[in-house]
């Protein structure tokens, strides 16, 4: 099912607004895209699995188990990357590698 949210910065502003509004950590206007989020304490194991399940009914996509990594989640600007539907097109076009017996 396609993105309801398409550009980068609708994604971004969605993230922004869960965690200033949602969460209730910070401000709008003080986070920063590329803060680690769970360093600065903006998230922790609770507040990222709500983060997550936000995301999913928002953009209309499923995140597999295989993707919830620290790295697509750590910053704003990774989850904006790695949620992106032209990022999402690339990750479905890559084949996974599996090698053969040998």
């Amino acid at each position: 099912m396609p993105s309801a949210l398409k550009t980068k910065p609708e994604i971004e502003r969605c993230i922004v607004s869960f965690i200033a509004h949602d969460l209730r950590v910070v401000t709008e206007d003080d986070l920063d895209v590329g803060v680690n989020l769970f360093a600065e304490g903006y998230l922790d194991s609770i507040s990222i699995m709500r983060l997550i399940a936000h995301l999913e009914r928002v953009l209309e996509i499923k995140i597999p188990p295989k993707d919830l990594v620290p790295r697509h989640f750590m910053t704003i600007h990774a989850m904006v990357e790695y949620l992106h539907p032209a990022s999402q097109a690339a990750l479905k076009c890559t084949p996974n590698f599996s090698p053969g017996p040998t």
